[in-house]
């Protein structure tokens, strides 16, 4: 009997000391612990063009992370980010919060927050300047060489030469449009720059070198002749394209645009007024070239009259006179003949027609 009352306090103890045990159970649950979040870059995060800056957690199997921006400084938004992978877009330079959340996980972990502050600096891009002709151009009576911009919004493109080879210069150019104007024969570096434009782009720059080749006179034939003789000129960089771009002068005299131009010989007749011996000049835009000595002497030609005696008033080579005995120039510049022995006054124009003024 005292056996049996023994085992039966042992079981009551045991089962008070079970509920006791179950009671402090339910006055102190298991508290899920909270986890630390650390981000790649701490506390802070300069970035321009994109970047991603991932939190990593003490509790790695706990509930998922995602990623959030808040605090904004342009109402418009400085950034955007990728809620899973916190990859961030920039938007417009500002600062901003970005918060990772790591969401509570029963039995895992409770909620955890980490953020950082993002400043957002948007460095405008550098365009590329492309010349229409890239690295070098030969110029000899004007050329232009424009540059187009990748970024055609941004700043202004203007134009400078530098490194020129003739200390006096060998070209001129305008900075707006890139035009070129040669002075001497040489060489230089053309520049074309695009203004940096806030929000566009940053200054940019392109270059090409830029040979001016000079215009040249190496001979001419023939070297003598009359009025209306034809004179081929031989040389370098004449204006193949625009006849009348080729001024030629014999004797200080200009002659008619000159004809089977090329970029090496052009063909002339000798002016009126061309007389005595002078220099043969061709100019071409703002250069010169000159070569001498051309002579032009004075030259006998039929003008009218068929060479046989007789009276017939008609154009040219195909009238006749009859002893001509005298000659003079009215004020119209018509040539005025006695014609002794068909007793005639007769009048040659300009162009050659034979008339009777008087006579019997």
């Amino acid at each position: 009997m005292k056996k049996t009352i023994i085992s039966s306090s042992i079981v009551l103890a045991i089962v008070a000391f079970l509920c006791t045990l179950s009671a402090c159970k339910k006055d102190n649950p298991t508290v899920d612990p909270t986890p630390v979040l650390t981000f790649g870059t701490p506390s802070t995060l300069s970035c321009s063009t994109g970047c991603t800056n991932t939190a990593t957690t003490s509790i790695p199997t706990g509930g998922a992370i995602t990623y959030s921006i808040s605090n904004q400084s342009i109402a418009t938004g400085v950034v955007t980010i990728n809620a899973t992978t916190g990859a961030i877009t920039p938007v417009a330079s500002g600062t901003a919060t970005v918060t990772a959340t790591q969401a509570a996980l029963a039995g895992k972990n409770t909620q955890a927050l980490a953020s950082y502050a993002l400043t957002i600096v948007i460095i405008d891009p550098t365009p590329t300047l492309t010349f229409a002709t890239p690295t070098a151009l030969t110029c000899t009576s004007g050329c232009t060489n424009t540059a187009t911009s990748s970024i055609t919004a941004g700043g202004a493109i203007t134009y400078a030469i530098s490194n020129q080879s003739v200390t006096t210069g060998v070209a001129t150019i305008n900075t707006t449009t890139g035009a070129i104007t040669p002075v001497a024969a040489g060489t230089a570096t053309v520049t074309a720059t695009q203004a940096a434009l806030a929000g566009k782009n940053v200054q940019a720059s392109a270059s090409y070198t830029l040979t001016i080749i000079a215009l040249s006179i190496t001979s001419f034939t023939p070297e003598f002749g009359g009025v209306g003789y034809s004179v081929t000129i031989i040389g370098t960089n004449f204006d193949a394209t625009n006849a009348t771009n080729n001024v030629v002068k014999i004797c200080g005299v200009q002659t008619a645009a000159p004809t089977n131009v090329s970029s090496t010989s052009l063909t002339v007749l000798v002016p009126r007024g061309a007389s005595g011996a002078g220099t043969i000049t061709v100019t071409v835009g703002a250069n010169t070239a000159s070569k001498g000595t051309f002579t032009e002497y004075a030259t006998v030609t039929t003008f009218a009259g068929d060479g046989t005696q007789g009276y017939n008033d008609a154009n040219g080579l195909k009238a006749q006179f009859f002893t001509p005995a005298g000659l003079a120039f009215d004020n119209s510049g018509n040539l005025i003949v006695a014609d002794y022995a068909n007793n005639r006054v007769r009048s040659i124009t300009k162009d050659g027609v034979v008339s009777t003024l008087g006579g019997d």
